[in-house]
């Protein structure tokens, strides 16, 4: 889901920003953040590592891990662009990305919560 910078700088700034930005995503994406979140707070840390591996032509897994344990979601298909939705609509914010010297690695990125979205 590719939004517009307009689309979410009018929704951001027409009330409560929270909100506005749930309404932005799809059904997907927001039962992925829904997950996310609570997975977040249960375990009070809102620092989260996605990793996409390399197992084969055409397939590429992805991870989210929390305390360097790896997730599981109702939803099977995120992908970095979900987190950079996320981004755009100031849920999360890119902390940075880690070295691997796993040759199945192709991207490690570390991510946080912001904490105006979290009760914790």
């Amino acid at each position: 889901m590719k939004l517009t910078e307009e689309q979410i700088a009018i929704s951001l700034f027409s009330g409560n920003v929270k909100t506005n930005a749930i309404k932005l995503m799809d059904k997907r994406l927001e039962l992925f953040w829904n997950e996310l979140l609570a997975e977040c707070e249960l375990n009070k840390n809102f620092e989260f590592i996605f990793k996409i591996e390399y197992w084969g032509i055409l397939w590429m897994p992805w991870f989210i891990y929390l305390d360097d344990r790896s997730l599981s979601f109702s939803v099977n298909d995120i992908s970095e662009d979900d987190l950079n939705t996320l981004i755009s609509l100031g849920l999360i914010e890119f902390i940075e990305e880690i070295p691997s010297n796993d040759t199945l690695d192709i991207i490690t990125k570390k991510y946080r919560i912001k904490s105006s979205y979290h009760s914790v």
